[in-house]
């Protein structure tokens, strides 16, 4: 534990190796290893131990669901978010080797022309497709890279996922009364 709060990662790592050798179901050790893989960035192995930790925890009945659940949660957000930004540079590095791939036929296209009045009017028609393919790329971008937030209360406390069909009923003195709760 005073490792992890020194944030000595790669320490709390190896202490929660050693301790899940001796004691396969230790609840703690799969949480502490998957704050400390989490803060390494090791997103997949952190969201694993995560959930190791919210089993071991259910089956147990530890009071300590709660955070377990919010730790759980932090994994699937941290790694949604590391997938999201991994495709948005690859998205940008796929326009760019496209873009330079056209500019140097264009300039292969220039080079190959004899006078000049052919040389212009080859820049311009290479100019006009490279403007056309990075507008493609803009309108593409625009509307993938709209990030949508889902709301926690959207997400489903047993499978971690996006509920499918949530069903939100609003509370009202009717229904406090039918439940024997009085007014509220």
């Amino acid at each position: 534990m005073a490792r992890l709060k020194l944030k000595l990662w790669d320490s709390v790592v190896s202490d929660c190796g050693t301790c899940l050798e001796l004691a396969p179901d230790n609840l703690k050790a799969f949480y502490y290893l998957s704050q400390a893989q989490l803060a390494l960035k090791d997103y997949d192995d952190a969201l694993e131990n995560a959930k190791r930790a919210h089993e071991q925890c259910v089956l147990t009945g530890d009071k300590s669901l709660s955070a377990i659940t919010a730790q759980v949660l932090k994994c699937k957000k941290e790694r949604w978010d590391d997938l999201e930004k991994r495709r948005q540079r690859e998205g940008s590095e796929l326009e760019t080797d496209i873009v330079l791939l056209m500019e140097r036929e264009r300039d292969e296209a220039v080079a190959s022309c004899a006078g000049e009045s052919d040389r212009r009017e080859v820049t311009a028609e290479w100019e006009s497709k490279i403007a056309q393919t990075r507008r493609v790329f803009e309108k593409a971008r625009s509307a993938e890279d709209k990030r949508r937030n889902v709301p926690d209360w959207a997400i489903d406390d047993i499978s971690f996922g996006i509920m499918v069909d949530p069903v939100i009923v609003i509370l009202s003195n009717a229904l406090f009364s039918s439940l024997g709760l009085g007014d509220c």
